[in-house]
């Protein structure tokens, strides 16, 4: 019974040892460990108050900028593309002004066809043909040729063509009762003819003047006349 009343004292004994040294060490020992590292009596300096540099004067610290978060940055305009002038080339000698040179696409112009026209001929009508009845010996074609100065004319050739390509021709007569006069017998079904003035290789020289036999508004007439003159 003494031993185990002398045992038990023995235990609490040393657990109030314990507990006071861990209190003692506790109360010794800084909240901080980062103040134990530092010098007694020193102070953290303040972010507001002015630190002197190296010539005695003070210095007020500031802090430096900080970039907020998620700012996205201002973005970079692309450099704008500009055309260049058209270059000129100039041409020139020592000691002269330079010409410029200015190449241009040339224009070709179409030439107009000449139009033939009444007055381009040797002879043209004196007037309108004349569609008439029974002041010729049958059917016909007829008429005088005559010079500028109203003379008739004799040996001017004539030629008379159908519609269907069928021609005459006929020459002005030399007869002193029937100078400068021509005529053409007409035979076979109504038609229209072409009558012209021609040279000696056959070209006209005359407009070529529609003659409407038996067709037409002067279906019944029976002669044509018709009347040149030289130009």
């Amino acid at each position: 019974m003494n031993r185990t009343i002398v045992s038990l004292v023995f235990f609490i004994a040393v657990f109030v040892l314990c507990a006071g040294a861990y209190g003692i060490g506790r109360w010794a020992a800084p909240a901080n460990p980062e103040d134990a590292a530092r010098p007694p009596g020193w102070t953290p300096p303040s972010s507001a108050s002015p630190v002197p540099d190296a010539h005695g004067i003070s210095v007020t610290p500031t802090s430096s900028p900080t970039r907020p978060a998620n700012t996205v940055p201002a973005p970079i305009p692309s450099p704008t593309r500009t055309l260049a002038a058209p270059t000129i080339e100039t041409k020139g000698q020592s000691g002269q002004t330079p010409t410029a040179v200015v190449s241009s696409t040339p224009t070709v112009s179409a030439t107009p066809t000449p139009v033939s026209r009444r007055s381009d001929y040797a002879f043209d009508l004196v007037r309108p043909v004349r569609n008439t009845t029974g002041d010729c010996p049958g059917s016909y074609v007829l008429g005088s040729v005559i010079d500028q100065a109203g003379k008739p004319m004799p040996d001017v050739t004539l030629r008379l063509i159908d519609e269907y390509g069928n021609q005459q021709t006929q020459t002005t007569k030399k007869v002193a009762s029937e100078l400068g006069r021509y005529d053409f017998p007409l035979f076979g079904p109504p038609r229209r003819f072409f009558l012209s003035v021609i040279d000696a290789q056959g070209r006209p020289i005359s407009p070529a003047v529609e003659i409407s036999h038996g067709v037409g508004s002067a279906a019944e007439a029976r002669c044509h006349w018709a009347d040149w003159q030289r130009q």
